[in-house]
């Protein structure tokens, strides 16, 4: 299919803005600034999707703006951890929303970029302090396709560089800090038979920490991108005349 198809790439951005907006439920069209902002049902203005029920979890991604290049991008309100002196810290969401291809339209291929940035300190006792962040891509169909006899499951996990979470200190009463970046990728494209036209899409990620008794440990999270590959698929006409094409040309070489 994709050596037969036509590629595009439609990118939902999810990017960090100063705001205090968190509204948890469907998403209503409202927002901070100038919008416009994405109701829980809309299409895409390339015509090549449609979505509906979507949603914020717990309102820390905020309601999406829906641009004119296909792009969702959330007003990440707050997606940090912050613990300090014997205390925990945990934070979470997710958004999900249901996707619906257009007719001749084929989802290959889904990326989720992220990136933060982290500090863990222990004490001196050599009590570890440490932050953890997992976050993950789920495409489940609606309607199982045959010879499956329930909906598939497509989901990837997200992976980190250049440190792996858990993250820990350095050592008694020593700091490790930096910046991570990561991504969640699931690949549709050799799969058989293809997915259903209608998916039911989410990414969720959960933060933790927890400081020794003197100790800290801060992490942070937000998503830059989902990136969706969507192949044109041919219609039969079109498959009959390549093949036809392909003959002719296997004949001349005879």
């Amino acid at each position: 299919m994709n050596s037969l198809g036509k590629k595009l790439f439609v990118g939902m951005g999810v990017v960090a803005m100063c705001t205090a907006f968190a509204q948890a439920g469907p998403w209503d069209g409202t927002g901070p600034g100038p919008g416009p902002y994405a109701f829980a049902s809309g299409t895409a203005p390339s015509g090549h999707f449609s979505w509906t029920a979507g949603g914020d979890e717990y309102g820390l991604f905020g309601n999406p703006i829906v641009t004119g290049d296909d792009r969702f991008v959330f007003n990440t309100a707050s997606m940090g951890v912050d613990a300090s002196f014997g205390g925990t810290d945990h934070e979470e969401d997710t958004v999900s929303f249901d996707l619906h291809m257009a007719g001749g339209w084929s989802l290959t291929r889904m990326v989720v970029d992220a990136h933060g940035s982290y500090y863990v300190k222990g004490d001196s006792a050599g009590d570890k302090s440490w932050v953890n962040i997992q976050a993950g891509l789920s495409i489940v169909e609606f309607a199982a396709q045959a010879p499956f006899p329930d909906p598939r499951d497509f989901s990837a996990g997200l992976t980190a560089t250049p440190l792996p979470f858990p993250i820990e200190d350095a050592g008694v009463g020593e700091a490790t800090q930096g910046v991570w970046g990561g991504d969640a990728e699931v690949d549709l494209s050799f799969v058989m038979p293809e997915p259903d036209d209608d998916l039911h899409v989410s990414f969720a990620n959960i933060l933790d920490a927890l400081a020794s008794a003197t100790g800290t440990a801060q992490g942070n999270l937000t998503f830059e991108q989902v990136q969706f590959e969507i192949v044109l698929i041919p219609e039969p006409s079109t498959l009959a005349l390549l093949a036809i094409g392909g003959l002719a040309l296997i004949r001349r070489r005879r």
